[in-house]
């Protein structure tokens, strides 16, 4: 027996009109109709995942924080001051509060709603600057493989795709980002721009980070390391000039094609 009930979204009936029945309805047209010609059955109400947990810091800790980090770049030219940040794509954890419809005579403010634990998770490191994306993103996916089908969506130079058992980027896959991308692009900035100064790279300091940066010199390119509070990027997230939360918006607006392979849907 289901320990909860289960109820469906208003996304699940679009989903399900639009693929069985080949047919789209607009998300307020769904709404009126329930609320107009079924509402003596149904209503809806507040649909809360049953697990997450997000570790935070505190207040204090980001505010040192933030007032050290604003005595490294004082004075750094803009294009010299990157962020990195490492984000991901799990059903599961992607699980957002959504309206479920229940009975008229159900009588609790929120309903348990079901998302799928079973999905592999894949991962993305992306790095900004103010002036933009800098350097390719790096996809960790835990298949060793990769549907073909995703250079039709996306140029095969966009983009690095890596293979961890986990989907999550991990030590040596973060190294090979940094030895490959982040490093020859600030080296060809340099040139481009004809300065040589300190530059910084702000990242969360997940101890993974930490052990993949521990034995690469960065005294020779003038690049200063600047650990963030583990976990706080949801929080605190220095040049998020608009990049990082558009993706995030971006991600939580995004409808799999049922046409493409799930891995394919992730990256």
């Amino acid at each position: 027996h289901q320990p909860y009930p289960i109820y469906r979204t208003y996304q699940d009936i679009f989903d399900f009109v639009r693929f069985t029945l080949k047919k789209i309805v607009k998300m307020d047209t769904l709404r009126k109709i329930i609320h107009n010609k079924l509402s003596e059955k149904f209503k809806s109400c507040i649909g809360v995942s049953m697990e997450m947990t997000r570790l935070m810091a505190s207040l204090l800790d980001l505010e040192n924080n933030l007032e050290q980090l604003k005595n490294i770049i004082n004075g750094l030219p803009i294009p010299f001051i990157f962020n990195l940040d490492e984000f991901g794509q799990q059903d599961f954890a992607d699980a957002v509060e959504k309206v479920v419809i229940v009975p008229q005579n159900y009588n609790k403010a929120t309903a348990q709603c079901p998302v799928n634990r079973n999905g592999k998770r894949s991962s993305c490191l992306a790095c900004i600057s103010p002036m933009g994306i800098f350097g390719k993103p790096q996809i960790a996916v835990s298949r060793s493989t990769i549907d073909s089908e995703i250079y039709s969506r996306l140029p095969k130079d966009c983009l690095q795709i890596v293979n961890t058992s986990n989907g999550y980027i991990n030590t040596y896959s973060f190294r090979h980002w940094i030895l490959t991308e982040f490093i020859p692009n600030l080296r060809e900035l340099r040139q481009k721009y004809q300065y040589f100064g300190p530059s910084v790279l702000i990242l969360d300091g997940y101890l993974s980070h930490k052990r993949a940066l521990e034995d690469i010199n960065f005294q020779n390119d003038n690049l200063i390391i600047h650990f963030i509070p583990p976990h706080t990027s949801d929080q605190i997230q220095p040049l998020d000039l608009g990049v990082f939360s558009i993706v995030r918006r971006f991600e939580s607006n995004f409808r799999s094609n049922s046409q493409l392979s799930y891995q394919t849907n992730q990256i």
